[in-house]
């Protein structure tokens, strides 16, 4: 009897044994280089199962790193991060912790949720690069859509093929995987940290498991995923009004754009007539041509409003969708392209599951209908409806939150932090105080004129740190109720600084090599001309040559000098200003190149006319070529057009 007891308790454990070993964490090598973040990170892959009621089966590797905390005798607990999207990498964002002052007192974990980022396996990576190709073209919104809900389908039937359950990526699944990994690294609490999409995630998390959390954070807040999707336009455009506000309220924003306003909508109305068609990197767009339409000009100022950086460049970009600057334009599509970077896979998983099947199309109408001169709604995000129907066609809705409705959360009784940003156009600031309403134990920050997540300004960090010490303590206060936006309002527009920004931020060696070799031959150029033309051996055509050559090579170098100093402070102060140009006080430099191009151009001629006089030509031909080659690349950067 006893030995058929035994058999019976180990039959009775064995599910439990098969779940524990399907559940493993394991250190991997540095997924950046430690030259790149530097020491006290550690890196893991989690493996957890695809489906929670099928353990044996299809395995997920979720991808994690963990910012070590820098006083050892620091207690906080750590910060866990859930980046938004969805299906953004938490990963890919780590330079944001490398040197954040939280890191002193907690150790700041980031995670992949599965489908996202390094994780295994990473959905339809590619996705977004598609949906660019056809953002690329001028259609109009059915066309458009069409063409998304094939890439989308086909991602899905891909998905499937692999043996991949779209049903097993959601936020209650990736809640089972963030709890599996607290257990695994020893936690009995962490911090946990959501922006955007990711508070929704943090929001699940608070209610199925609410006492694994010692604090929320919650930035960029969805209260409602019943009303995510319906009040698009109204969003965006009360966020907008908010701009157009700041700039009449400052005095050189309002005399450079006095009808800013007015302009915005004026585009909108140009676009639908005529798109604007630039070109571009063929590596970016594979055409070679990317053709702004207007809702290519309303998501790229919609995505502009999420970095109070880009809000301060907004009239600029009005200004170069209004006029047709195709140079200027042709250099935002890199920048545009940056719109798509998620993982679309995931962000369909989640999306179709989660939020599009609980708003309604009729309302997003409704709402974009209130608003003539917009033109409709964005169908940037008005075609998921029509992708998402046809995704989960035949599939019954995932459960994921309190009745399917994030609003009946059960009350959290641990402090809860909540970020809400003025110009924010997706989870606008007034989302602040619905969040808060939820939760008894909330401290709210408004930060005026910050965009989308301002818990990652300058301010934020300060106020993070002080949250995250001292859940519920008192912070404190370095956001301005009355902080304004300083306008780029003095901008020279000229195409060629944002090519050359972007070589310089790319830095290539091999690219550049030429161009170093052609500046020591210039050096070596001045100095040897000017000591023999002190000594004055020569005859009047090597020093009519010489002297030619000396004036030609400083002013490259003036140029060259000057160029990068004014990119890198410019960089410094707003690094968007780049894609349109340089402050006018720089306005110098583009004078100094129309010499330079002068006195290179004399310098050929004379070289031509008195070849034969010159001696030591084959010098002087070389330090001519140096010239010459700089004045390639600035053609090439586009100052020449």
């Amino acid at each position: 009897m006893k030995v058929v007891q035994h058999i019976l308790f180990l039959l009775l454990l064995s599910p439990m044994w098969l779940l524990a070993q399907t559940e493993s964490l394991q250190p991997i090598d540095p997924l950046y280089p430690e030259e790149w973040t530097g020491a006290g990170v550690e890196w893991y892959r989690l493996t957890v199962p695809q489906d929670r009621a099928k353990p044996a089966d299809k395995q997920v590797k979720l991808a994690i790193a963990i910012l070590k905390k820098t006083k050892a005798d620091a207690t906080a607990k750590p910060v866990l991060f859930l980046e938004g999207g969805p299906g953004g990498s938490g990963i890919e964002g780590i330079w944001n912790f490398l040197e954040h002052p939280m890191r002193a007192h907690s150790d700041i974990v980031l995670v992949d949720v599965r489908g996202s980022g390094f994780s295994e396996p990473r959905l339809c990576p590619d996705l977004g690069n598609e949906f660019l190709q056809i953002f690329a073209k001028d259609q109009g919104p059915e066309e458009m859509e069409k063409e998304k809900i094939a890439a989308a389908m086909a991602c899905r039937q891909s998905m499937i093929g692999k043996g991949i359950d779209w049903k097993m990526y959601n936020s209650k699944v990736i809640v089972q995987d963030l709890e599996d990994l607290r257990r695994a690294l020893g936690h009995d609490q962490w911090q946990v940290y959501g922006v955007s999409y990711g508070t929704y995630v943090a929001q699940v998390y608070a209610e199925d498991h609410p006492k694994a959390l010692q604090s929320m954070i919650l930035d960029s807040s969805i209260p409602d995923i019943h009303k995510y999707y319906n009040s698009n336009s109204t969003k965006f455009l009360g966020a907008m009004q908010k701009v157009f506000d700041h700039c009449d309220a400052d005095p050189d924003c309002k005399s450079a754009y006095p009808q800013l306003k007015e302009q915005f909508f004026a585009t909108i109305a140009q676009l639908k007539e005529q798109a604007i068609e630039v070109e571009v990197d063929p590596q970016i767009v594979e055409s070679g041509t990317f053709a702004y339409n207007a809702e290519d000009f309303k998501v790229a100022i919609q995505q502009s409003l999420y970095d109070e950086r880009m809000v301060a460049v907004m009239p600029l970009l009005i200004q170069a969708f209004h006029d047709g600057n195709k140079e200027t334009l042709g250099s935002l599509v890199q920048a545009f392209s940056r719109a798509l970077v998620l993982d679309y896979g995931l962000y369909y998983c989640m999306s179709c599951a989660e939020a599009v099947p609980r708003n309604e199309l009729a309302s997003f109408d409704q709402d974009a209908a209130q608003y003539p001169d917009l033109g409709g709604g964005m169908n940037f995000y008005r075609s998921d409806f029509a992708v998402c129907q046809k995704w989960t066609e035949g599939e019954e809705l995932v459960e994921t939150l309190g009745e399917e409705d994030s609003s009946r959360v059960e009350p959290l009784a641990a402090p809860v932090l909540i970020f809400g940003g003025e110009f924010d156009p997706i989870t606008p600031i007034r989302n602040a105080d619905l969040a808060a309403a939820k939760f008894p134990n909330t401290q709210v920050i408004k930060a005026a004129a910050y965009g989308h997540v301002p818990s990652i300004s300058f301010d934020g960090l300060e106020v993070m740190a002080a949250f995250t010490a001292t859940p519920g303590g008192e912070l404190p206060s370095p956001f301005k109720t009355d902080r304004a936006v300083d306008f780029a309002n003095d901008i020279a527009v000229n195409g060629g600084v944002s090519r050359l920004a972007n070589s310089i931020n790319a830095f290539d060696p091999l690219f550049f090599a030429p161009i170093g070799i052609a500046v020591l031959v210039l050096l070596a150029a001045i100095f040897g001309y000017l000591f023999h033309l002190i000594r004055r051996r020569d005859s009047s055509a090597n020093v009519g040559m010489k002297i030619l050559l000396v004036l030609t090579s400083v002013f490259a170098l003036l140029c060259l000098v000057g160029l990068g100093w004014a990119v890198s402070e410019t960089a410094g102060q707003n690094f968007f200003i780049l894609a349109f140009g340089l402050p006018e006080k720089y306005n110098y430099l583009f004078y100094l190149q129309l010499i330079f191009a002068g006195l290179l151009g004399l310098s050929l001629l004379y070289f031509v006319a008195r070849i034969r006089n010159i001696s030591n030509a084959s010098v002087v031909s070389s330090v001519l070529f140096s010239c010459l080659l700089i004045g390639l690349y600035f053609h090439y950067w586009g100052f020449y057009g």
